[in-house]
C-alpha cells in the first residue's frame, strides 16, 4: 500500500462506523507533520464518501444521481469485458440500459482503500441484482480517479461472472 493510502474497515465503508471526532475538525499539535495528516485525512474522508455516495444512487436505480458523480468528459470501462463508455451521454444510455434490466440492485461495499495523494479509490463489493424474484450474485472491484469537484473522472470496473452492464 502506498503511503497516504489506508483500508477503511467495513463499516467505515459503509458509513456506519462508530461515532468518532469530527473530520472537518481534526486534531493538531501544530506541528507540520500533524497539521498535513489532519488535511490528509479530512482529503480521505472526502474521497472516501464519493463511491459510498455514488453506489447509494446505483442501488436507487437514479440515473440522473448516477451521472452527477462523473465528470462530463469521463469515462466507464469494464475491464474484464473490454468495453469503455466515454462521455456523460454513453454513460447515461449504459445506466440507462442497465436499470432497465432489473428490479433492484444491492451493492455491498465490503473493502475501500483511498490514495488521497493521487485522489483515488478502490472498492470491493458483493452485488446483487434482482430481476423477476431471481437474485443474481457477483463480487466486483471499482476503481475510481476522482476530480477536485468530487467527480469521477475515471472509473474501472472487474467484474465476477457475466457482464450485465452492456
Amino acid at each position: 500500500m502506498q503511503a497516504g493510502s489506508r483500508t477503511l474497515s467495513a463499516e467505515e465503508a459503509l458509513g456506519s462506523a462508530p461515532e468518532r471526532p469530527s473530520a472537518s475538525c481534526p486534531v493538531s499539535d501544530g506541528s507540520e507533520d500533524s497539521v498535513a495528516k489532519a488535511i490528509s485525512s479530512d482529503v480521505r474522508a472526502e474521497l472516501a464518501s464519493v463511491p459510498r455516495s455514488y453506489f447509494a444512487a446505483v442501488d436507487r436505480l437514479d440515473v440522473d444521481d448516477v451521472l452527477s458523480h462523473f465528470a462530463d468528459d469521463a469515462t466507464l470501462t469494464v475491464q474484464t469485458d473490454g468495453v469503455t463508455f466515454t462521455g456523460a451521454d454513453e454513460i447515461r444510455r449504459m445506466f440507462t440500459d442497465f436499470f432497465a434490466s432489473w428490479d433492484a440492485m444491492v451493492h455491498d461495499i465490503t473493502n475501500l482503500v483511498v490514495d488521497d495523494a493521487e485522489r483515488r479509490a478502490a472498492t470491493e463489493q458483493r452485488v446483487t441484482l434482482t430481476n423477476g424474484g431471481t437474485d443474481t450474485p457477483m463480487y466486483n472491484c471499482n476503481f475510481f480517479s476522482i476530480n477536485d469537484d468530487g467527480r469521477f473522472d475515471r472509473v474501472i470496473i472487474w467484474m465476477d461472472g457475466n457482464n450485465p452492464l452492456r
